[in-house]
């Protein structure tokens, strides 16, 4: 999902972010994250617990990109079954998979009682979890900065080179001479993959008009499936409802009419439903749902933590750890489960 979105539901709500510089001097680091959205904020707040030289670069605007796109939902579990994702890979790894979707949950928790921010973040009663993916980016960034960690949009990376003992990334005018680099934007980050690691499927979202009520909506988050499509579905601030809708190839079937139609059969006690927000995207669907974060043989020295997959937004808090492993010490024994080569 690496659509620049000027006006969603996030964006409109959360007008008054901090913005920062672009790169304007050839500078060194430790380490250089490469996007800032909920996957790049993340690694480079652990980075910056461990006091690594990292500066993380965005070529738009801080959680302009895909999080944008989010339905703010933190899933406690894989989109496969627990039995589907056990015949993908061993048993072991496949219930590893799911107790790290409860502890990448905690640990976000954890992270804003730190940095003393709420994001709307609330933990549910089925052990999802809901919170802001714009104010998150923001808020964790700047508990990163405080630790020291440098920011830039509007900073694109062109290239990279490799030097003896270090590296140079290449923006459009000056460079970042740094030892590792973390790639976690998305579908930019897919292109340096060589291998076909993801399908993209279309996703529709919507953002109701404010609603009177809420008869017949026990929980605020729902995640299931309705005529063969995915719908997540989740209240909002404003006796609104978001719904993500997913699982088919056929557009037509994900326009905002057909959603409505849906949450009415879905919701029937809720009345006058309109969409007052509405996007659309192209997301990357994984194999066994899970997101790919570590090394990538080719690519020396360059780490992903790729939100992607039917989890990935909660999974990359996690990453955002392997990441860190991999960088100080080598070695993640979580690494196999996520790894490019499974």
């Amino acid at each position: 999902m690496n659509t620049m979105q000027e006006k969603t539901y996030w964006n409109n709500i959360d007008e008054n972010y901090k913005t920062y510089p672009k790169l304007t001097s050839n500078i060194d680091c430790d380490v250089v994250v490469v996007g800032g959205g909920i996957s790049g904020s993340l690694t480079a707040y652990y980075l910056s617990q461990y006091k690594l030289n990292t500066v993380l670069i965005e070529k738009n605007r801080i959680g302009h990109g895909s999080t944008l796109l989010s339905s703010g939902i933190l899933k406690a579990y894989v989109d496969k079954s627990l039995s589907v994702l056990a015949s993908l890979m061993s048993e072991k790894q496949a219930e590893r998979a799911y107790k790290l979707c409860l502890k990448s949950i905690d640990d976000i928790e954890n992270i804003l009682s730190n940095i003393h921010k709420d994001c709307g973040f609330e933990k549910l009663k089925n052990n999802h979890a809901l919170f802001d993916p714009f104010k998150f980016c923001h808020a964790v960034l700047k508990g990163a900065s405080s630790k020291g960690v440098r920011i830039y949009e509007n900073t694109s990376l062109s290239s990279f080179d490799y030097a003896p003992e270090q590296m140079r990334v290449n923006t459009d005018t000056y460079h970042i001479t740094c030892k590792k680099i973390v790639f976690t934007a998305g579908q930019s980050a897919l292109t340096l993959i060589k291998d076909k690691i993801v399908n993209l499927k279309p996703s529709s979202t919507i953002v109701t008009n404010k609603l009177s009520k809420f008869d017949g909506l026990e929980e605020k988050c729902i995640c299931n499936k309705y005529n063969g499509l995915s719908y997540n579905i989740r209240i909002l601030d404003e006796n609104r409802i978001l719904a993500q809708v997913h699982g088919t190839d056929n557009e037509q079937d994900l326009t905002a009419s057909n959603i409505i139609t849906a949450l009415n059969n879905l919701l029937p006690n809720i009345k006058n439903i309109e969409a007052e927000y509405f996007w659309k995207c192209s997301y990357p669907e994984t194999k066994d749902s899970l997101p790919y974060i570590g090394a990538y043989d080719s690519l020396p020295n360059c780490y992903f933590n790729l939100g992607i997959g039917g989890n990935g937004e909660a999974l990359s808090a996690y990453g955002a750890q392997i990441i860190k492993d991999l960088i100080l010490y080598d070695n993640n024994p979580d690494t196999e489960i996520f790894s490019f080569k499974r």
